[in-house]
């Protein structure tokens, strides 16, 4: 997943490229689909990040429960 996520950045980064020429909007239903394409590929990748900080997260709470043997913290957390 991580690789899918590195290229949809990629493919962001370029579609965002695109958006910077002087004649991105020359053709407004070629620069609508971009655009499309654009926001659904930010909201994939923000999706995703979002959900990994909250896996990070809990990662951390479930070690820092287990060093501090708090038993009802780990059962709260599972």
């Amino acid at each position: 997943m991580l690789f899918e996520i590195d290229a949809l950045k990629e493919e962001i980064k370029n579609l965002e490229e695109k958006t910077y020429r002087p004649d991105f909007w020359d053709d407004p239903q070629k620069a609508q689909e971009v655009m499309q394409r654009l926001n659904m590929l930010k909201e994939k990748v923000e999706s995703y990040e979002g959900l990994y900080r909250e896996y990070a997260d809990l990662l951390s709470l479930i070690e820092l429960a287990e060093d501090e043997q708090e038993e009802e913290l780990i059962k709260e957390i599972l």
